[in-house]
């Protein structure tokens, strides 16, 4: 006990220390290490850094500047609401004091969070800001950063005029003997990108070199790679071919010995376009042969994809793993330490106890057959309680554990086979239009015809594994949607959804199931004509209504009546600590209300 209260002594006396001798200078060596950490990726340690500065008192500016390095690991984590919260509380202060720089970087990372979120006005509003900042401050680095970020937005919003206008500004503004040209180089990949929407290769052409010549300075061999398949594009666009192949060959030789994700991504684009410009020149044997390699390559990516996922996984399971094993043994040592005093109090008390004990001896036998009773009736319930948690949790599992099957077979059957269909397509129309004046054969015909009708079934089973609607728009529109899709002749649905933001995809995906599943009963055993479905978000729970004119049944039969199908979805409710209630009889129509804590919102 004493040890351990000197070694808080000594954490508290060395702690006074940090906050009280050349505090500056220490914010200042701090702030630039958490820097490194977070340029290095290493953002563990900066956190851990950000944790230390935390524990001492700071002035106000020393605040924005942790504040802003948080917000920064925020985003890092995938969590813009929370870096945003602490981004807009800190900009309103430097609205007061304007710091110059920092003034400049919280209005920069305020606009990017805008920007992913696809609210482009606040974006371009925030962006526009950081760049008056910056003139004032004369300085051109975030100048030329300022203007970059403005004509992404732009490209964003697909206005390509003022996109064109700010990228030349990035060119014009960055400083000509910096050596650090990645935002240049970037701005001359855009520039390609609008040139070829445009079909103005020549300038597109012109962009890329000059991206190239700036990745060739930094030696950067993925980014000099990923240039060079662009230039073959552009060149297989110009139909100079023999140009568009020298391109692709040069970037997959850089890559030959890279083994990255992104090498691998630009190697099967780069082996696609010389596939595409064998087949144009006629060479057929080794177009296939190019596109068998780059069909390959698209399996190991995603192969890759998915290890990478599970390595992810098992590394936040480790970490959680360690650091539950970490709080047992504190908890060992603070039981250990703890019961050495009791067993001091013990030892004293003992003689004291022994006499009361002996004397009421007869006493507690004859009720200790009443307490074994009551003990084993407690353990039968809690038997009975663990094997409906149980059953619950395995419900729960298999449920679970069947959306993500239909989620990743969706997305294989979106992001690959049908790509790959794409493709197909593509090299059928660039063969149909070599015939020019001639007929074309007809199986040609045929094979675009098929390939478009599997390309059909493709995207419509996808769909039915996993609503696109849910996934891009949430739930409102997906309930919306189950209305429209079920509504007919001879059953009107009414839909009244509000207050609904977005939330997380796995309680979305959840809650649009259950929903589609009652639904399902009613077309399945109500003879209904009328449904009504609400939906809202009230006090931090999503609550569900909905009601039919059937002919009901008898709440207590539902079992047997619908082969556990109500049953499952109230279960799977109880899982997610939400409440569901049926009320219902014959010939009077059913009313069930469910009403679900929302998990974290995105």
């Amino acid at each position: 006990m004493k040890k351990t209260s000197f070694l808080v002594f000594i954490l508290l006396f060395n702690l006074h220390l940090f906050s009280q001798d050349k505090s500056k200078v220490e914010f200042d060596s701090i702030f630039t290490r958490i820097e490194q950490k977070f340029n290095s990726k290493d953002f563990e340690k900066a956190q851990n850094l950000l944790n230390q500065v935390n524990l001492v008192s700071k002035n106000e500016k020393q605040q924005l500047i942790t504040d802003f390095w948080q917000s920064k690991i925020f985003i890092e984590n995938g969590n813009d609401e929370k870096a945003l919260k602490t981004l807009l509380h800190g900009f309103t202060k430097l609205k007061i004091h304007n710091p110059t720089n920092l003034y400049t970087l919280y209005a920069k990372e305020i606009g990017k969070i805008f920007g992913r979120a696809k609210n482009y006005d606040k974006a371009l509003n925030y962006f526009n800001l950081a760049l008056q900042n910056s003139f004032v401050s004369k300085d051109s680095i975030n100048i030329s950063s300022s203007y970059f970020n403005l004509g992404s937005t732009y490209q964003m919003k697909n206005n390509l005029d003022s996109a064109s206008y700010f990228y030349a500004n990035v060119i014009k503004f960055h400083p000509k003997k910096i050596k650090e040209k990645e935002i240049v180089a970037t701005t001359y990949i855009n520039l390609m990108s609008l040139a070829v929407r445009d079909n103005k290769f020549k300038d597109a052409n012109e962009y890329g070199e000059e991206a190239l010549q700036i990745y060739t300075v930094k030696n950067d061999t993925i980014k000099i790679a990923g240039t060079l398949n662009n230039l073959g594009g552009i060149s297989m666009y110009k139909n100079d071919l023999e140009k568009s192949n020298e391109y692709s060959f040069r970037a997959i030789e850089l890559l030959k010995n890279k083994n990255s994700l992104k090498a691998k991504e630009i190697k099967f684009y780069a082996l696609d376009n010389i596939s595409q410009v064998y087949y144009l020149q006629g060479n057929y044997k080794e177009a296939y042969t190019y596109l068998y390699d780059s069909a390959e390559i698209r399996s190991q990516i995603l192969n890759d994809n998915l290890k990478s996922k599970v390595t992810e996984i098992e590394a936040k399971y480790n970490l959680a793993k360690e650091g539950e094993r970490t709080k047992i043994e504190e908890n060992k040592r603070q039981r250990a330490e703890f019961w050495l005093y009791i067993l001091v109090f013990a030892s004293t008390m003992l003689l004291v106890v022994l006499w009361i004990l002996y004397r009421n001896f007869k006493f507690k036998r004859r009720n200790l057959e009443l307490e074994h009773a009551q003990d084993a009736m407690t353990a039968q319930q809690k038997i009975g309680q663990i094997k409906n948690e149980t059953q619950a949790e395995i419900l729960n599992a298999t449920i679970d554990a069947k959306e993500v099957e239909r989620k990743h077979i969706a997305e294989i059957l979106h992001d690959s086979v049908s790509t790959l269909l794409s493709s197909a397509n593509l090299h059928l129309y660039a063969v149909k239009s070599k015939f020019k004046n001639q007929e074309v054969p007809e199986e040609i015909i045929k094979t675009e015809k098929i390939i478009s009708e599997a390309a059909d079934k493709i995207r419509n089973l996808s769909h039915k594994l996993i609503s696109p609607v849910l996934l891009k728009f949430g739930l409102k529109f997906s309930i919306e949607d189950l209305c429209e899709k079920y509504a007919n002749s001879q059953l009107e649905f009414d839909c009244d959804c509000k207050n609904i933001n977005r939330y997380q995809q796995n309680f979305e995906i959840k809650i649009h199931n259950i929903i589609d599943e009652l639904i399902n009963n009613i077309l399945k055993h109500s003879k209904a004509t009328k449904v009504l479905v609400t939906a809202e978000e009230s006090e931090g729970f999503f609550k569900i209504s909905i009601q039919d004119n059937g002919v009901g049944f008898v709440v207590s039969e539902i079992h047997k009546k619908l082969s556990l199908g109500l049953s499952q979805i109230e279960t799977r409710i109880k899982v997610m600590n939400g409440e569901f209630t049926i009320d219902s009889s014959k010939e009077k129509g059913t009313h069930i209300f469910m009403r679900i804590p929302i998990s974290d919102k995105k």
